[in-house]
C-alpha cells in the first residue's frame, strides 16, 4: 500500500474513533461532577485551538493526511518551535478531554485505541513528549 493510501486509512480510522468518543454514552466509572466535566471541556477546547493555530501556521503545507505535501516546507516557528506535531498533540488533548468528562470505561478503551492508532503510524512517542513539552511551555508562559 502506498503512503497516500496509508495516510487516508489513518485519517478514516481517526474519524471513526473520534466520532465514537463523542457519541458513546457517559458512565459512572469515576465521578464526573461539574469540575471534572469542565476540566474535560477545557482540554477539548484547548485541543481544538491548538489544531487551528498549528494548521494556520502550516499554510499551504497543510494536508488532510499525515503524508507531507510536495509544496510544503519545514515549519520551525510558532508552536512548531516547541512541538514537532502540535496537531496530533491537539488531537490527544481532545481525546483526553472527552475521556475525562465521560466517566465511561468504554470511552477510555476507545481513547486508548486512538492512542494506539497514533503509535502505529509512528507519531505516538513524539506526541506524548510534545504534549508534556507544550504543557511546560504554556505553564512557564514562554
Amino acid at each position: 500500500m502506498n503512503q497516500r493510501a496509508v495516510g487516508w486509512a489513518f485519517v478514516a480510522g481517526q474519524v471513526v474513533l473520534l466520532v465514537a468518543l463523542v457519541l458513546l454514552p457517559g458512565g459512572d466509572a469515576w465521578p464526573t461532577g461539574s469540575a471534572v466535566w469542565t476540566t474535560g471541556q477545557v482540554l477539548v477546547i484547548a485541543g481544538l485551538a491548538l489544531i487551528i493555530v498549528a494548521s494556520l501556521r502550516l499554510g499551504t503545507g497543510l494536508t488532510p493526511t499525515p503524508v507531507p505535501s510536495q509544496r510544503g516546507h519545514l515549519v520551525t516557528g510558532g508552536l512548531y518551535r516547541y512541538v514537532r506535531h502540535p496537531i496530533y498533540t491537539g488531537v490527544l488533548l481532545i481525546v483526553v478531554g472527552l475521556t475525562v468528562r465521560s466517566g465511561s470505561v468504554v470511552t477510555l478503551a476507545v481513547a486508548l485505541e486512538e492512542d494506539l492508532h497514533l503509535l502505529q503510524f509512528g507519531f505516538g512517542v513524539n506526541v506524548v513528549k510534545n504534549t508534556v513539552a507544550l504543557g511546560f511551555v504554556l505553564f512557564l508562559g514562554c
